[in-house]
C-alpha cells in the first residue's frame, strides 16, 4: 500500500487493477473503489457511446483518441487527469495542429472524463477552454503543392495526387481499390483504422482523373486489392509529409488542406460552387464554401477586372 499524499487516500493494486481505499468507521477497515486508467476510462467510454453514435463517427472518436490522446494520457489513473495535465496535452497539440483539430481531440478526451463524472467514477474535473482559430492559411498554394509532388515518388506521391488532384479524404484515397480505378475514380468506401465505411456525406460519387495522376497510376506496381497499401497508413503518411514539409521550408496545414487546395485551384479556374461540392461529396454548398480560399494575387486581379473598359 503506498501513501499518495497527505490529504489524499491511498491506493494498492490487486492484480491489474488500481483501488482506491477509503477509510469507513470501524478501525482497521477501508472501502475499496477500483480506480481506472484512462485508456481503460476511453475503451469504456467508447463502448458504451458507440450505441448512439454512427459507426464513422465511433472510428474517428477512436482514431483521434488513440493517436493523439492515450500515448499521452493513457497510463495515468482518471484521478491524475487534471486540468494541468490537460492543458499541457493542448499545448503540445497546437504545436503541430491547427487550432480546430486541437479542439476536436480535445472535445473527445473531455467528453470521456464527462462521461466518467456521469457513472460516478470521477468526482469531477474542470475543462479546458478550446483555441481559437487563427487566419492560418487552410490550403496549400500552389507552388508548394507543386513542390510536395517533386520531392516524393511511389506511393506516397501517388497519395499526394488523390488528395491534391482528385480531392480525395485521406480515408477515401485508403479505401481505394484497383477494381474502382480507369478514367475516373469510385468513391464508394472510407477506412477508419481496420474498419472500411460508408463516405463521409453517405453516398459515392465518380471524380474524372487528371492525366498525371492517370500516369502515376499507371506506373505503380499493385500490392493487392488497395491501390495505396496497407503498409502506409494515415500515421506513416502524415509523418512523411511533416518532414518532406520542414526539408522544403513550407508551412505546414495538414494533408487535407491539400482537398482545399483542390477546391480553391478548381475555382480559380472558373468552376462553378455546384460542380466543386459534387466532386467532394458535400451534401450542402454551404460546405464547400469552406474549402474555397482566395489568394491575394487573385483578389488583385478580380478588382482590376473593374479597370478595364
Amino acid at each position: 500500500m503506498a501513501a499518495r499524499g497527505d490529504d489524499e487516500p491511498q491506493v494498492i493494486r490487486i492484480g491489474g487493477t488500481l483501488y482506491r481505499l477509503e477509510p469507513v468507521d470501524r478501525p482497521g477497515l477501508a472501502h475499496c473503489t477500483p480506480i481506472a486508467t484512462f485508456a481503460r476510462l476511453v475503451d469504456q467510454y467508447l463502448t458504451a457511446s458507440a450505441v448512439r453514435t454512427k459507426p464513422s463517427t465511433a472510428a474517428k472518436k477512436r482514431e483521434a483518441l488513440t493517436l493523439h490522446v492515450l500515448p499521452v494520457l493513457g497510463s495515468l489513473l482518471i484521478t491524475e487527469v487534471t486540468r494541468v495535465r490537460l492543458v499541457e496535452l493542448q499545448t503540445a497539440l497546437a504545436a503541430k495542429m491547427s487550432a480546430r483539430s486541437v479542439n476536436n481531440v480535445m472535445a473527445h478526451a473531455q467528453a470521456a472524463l464527462a462521461w466518467a463524472v456521469d457513472m460516478g467514477m470521477l468526482e469531477g474535473f474542470r475543462p479546458v477552454r478550446g483555441l481559437r482559430a487563427g487566419d492560418t492559411a487552410r490550403a496549400y498554394r500552389r507552388d508548394h503543392y507543386e513542390a510536395l509532388l517533386r520531392a516524393t515518388e511511389g506511393w506516397p506521391h501517388v497519395l499526394l495526387l488523390l488528395l491534391g488532384d482528385a480531392g480525395l479524404r485521406i480515408g477515401e484515397a485508403a479505401a481505394l481499390r484497383w477494381e474502382c480505378v480507369g478514367t475516373r475514380l469510385c468513391i464508394c468506401a472510407t477506412r477508419y483504422g481496420s474498419q472500411r465505411l460508408t463516405p463521409k456525406g453517405g453516398r459515392r460519387r465518380m471524380v474524372p482523373v487528371t492525366k498525371r495522376l492517370a500516369q502515376a497510376l499507371r506506373e505503380l506496381a499493385p500490392e493487392g486489392a488497395l491501390v495505396v497499401p496497407r503498409k502506409l497508413d494515415s500515421a506513416a503518411f502524415m509523418r512523411r509529409f511533416e518532414v518532406t514539409c520542414a526539408r522544403l521550408d513550407i508551412p505546414r496545414v495538414n494533408a487535407h488542406a491539400l482537398r482545399h487546395s483542390y477546391a480553391s485551384e478548381l475555382q480559380r479556374r472558373g468552376v462553378g460552387t455546384a460542380t466543386i461540392r459534387d466532386l467532394l461529396g458535400h451534401r450542402s454548398v454551404a460546405v464547400t464554401d469552406r474549402y474555397l480560399h482566395s489568394e491575394a494575387a487573385g483578389l488583385a486581379e478580380a478588382v482590376a477586372l473593374l479597370d478595364k473598359p
